[in-house]
């Protein structure tokens, strides 16, 4: 049986009954408790440190997630902001038949021809072109606005047809009247307007300007336009713009 050099008394139960216990094992006893405890605040630590490090980390990770997500954000709102800017910006095509000031628009025969065609003021469609007199444009809906001058012609009439396979006339002018008359000075243009809305629902189309006169200028050969020669400035005859709505 152990021995202990120390002892105290101690009454668990209050009873008046005391047990004597020896000091070394009471003090035993507290280093096991102290030790448990040591272990215990270590484990905290360690846990207390893990939680917080899993925090930061996780907190890192919310921060690289939401910079990703607002450049993207950012990305997406600039391409939704530059296709409606897109889809808002008027596209236009506009053409004409230039020449150099003083030069008229030239003879024509009685009836119908095509008319000249060899100037891009703007081309802001996509696909669209101008060669030989000859309009591409692409699928799509088109307002048109334009002029066809006539001189001394009489009878006038213009028209943008659509070419390939059967011509068909897409917008017709106005009809206009330009009188003949021996005196140049008296002489003066008129003009078929071709104002209207068409569509065109295969591949890339050609289209051109046709002009129907009575008669040619027979004395100055500018039924297709007379010109004014004013210094230092051209001579525009059939003028078109195309806005594409569609």
């Amino acid at each position: 049986m152990a021995t202990y050099n120390n002892t105290i008394d101690i009454d668990y139960d209050h009873d008046g009954d005391s047990l004597k216990v020896g000091t070394e094992k009471i003090v035993t006893q507290l280093d096991a408790i102290y030790v448990i405890l040591n272990a215990i605040d270590a484990a905290y630590k360690a846990a207390a440190a893990e939680i917080e490090s899993d925090y930061a980390a996780a907190d890192a990770e919310i921060i690289v997630d939401f910079e990703a997500a607002d450049t993207a954000l950012d990305a997406a709102y600039q391409a939704a902001d530059a296709a409606l800017s897109a889809a808002l910006t008027p596209k236009f095509l506009i053409v004409a038949d230039t020449k150099s000031s003083g030069t008229a628009g030239g003879s024509m025969s009685a009836g119908w021809q095509y008319r000249t065609i060899n100037t891009v003021e703007h081309n802001g469609i996509s696909g669209a072109s101008v060669a030989g007199n000859v309009i591409t444009l692409p699928v799509g809906t088109y307002l048109v606005d334009g002029r066809v001058p006539g001189c001394a012609c009489r009878a006038h009439k213009a028209s943008l047809q659509l070419q390939g396979g059967a011509p068909t006339d897409l917008v017709v002018g106005s009809p206009e009247y330009s009188p003949d008359n021996d005196l140049s000075t008296q002489k003066h243009n008129t003009w078929s307007k071709i104002s209207g809305k068409f569509t065109i629902s295969e591949g890339a189309t050609t289209v051109m300007v046709r002009h129907y006169v009575e008669q040619n200028d027979s004395s100055s050969s500018a039924a297709a336009g007379k010109a004014y020669n004013a210094p230092g400035l051209s001579e525009v005859y059939t003028w078109l713009k195309f806005q594409k709505i569609a």
